[in-house]
């Protein structure tokens, strides 16, 4: 996704948000979606592993790459 993550600017551009406001869950087809990159080498010992869904659950990955994000869509 274009724009800045500084602060400074607004950090999603679009003229639709990728997730659904109320839950935070990514919405079908948006950029969120099988977003994400493997972790930095620096990073594997502390992978992600849960997620908020109510609670904490065990995180999955569904499709080619982790949803950006808080829920896995």
């Amino acid at each position: 996704m274009p724009g800045q993550l500084n602060g400074q600017g607004n950090m999603l551009a679009g003229s639709a948000s990728p997730v659904d406001p109320a839950t935070s869950i990514p919405l079908a087809g948006s950029a969120v979606v099988n977003a994400g990159q493997p972790p930095h080498r620096s990073a594997l010992a502390h992978p992600v592993q849960w997620q908020l869904k109510p609670g904490p659950i065990p995180r999955p990955v569904i499709g080619t790459a982790i949803d950006l994000g808080a829920i896995e869509k």
